[in-house]
């Protein structure tokens, strides 16, 4: 397993991808809107 730094965007990406749809099929909308805040946060930090 490849650690998160080690990464590329392109990679990351993906991850977030599968992760949300992932979330999705599992949680409530309100939970959902709270993952996205936490990546909205995580991309502002990471440029």
């Amino acid at each position: 397993m490849k650690k998160l730094e080690d990464c590329t965007p392109y990679e990351l990406t993906e991850i977030t991808t599968e992760l949300v749809a992932f979330l999705s099929k599992n949680m409530d909308a309100n939970s959902l809107n709270l993952v996205c805040f936490g990546m909205a946060i995580f991309r502002r930090l990471s440029n």
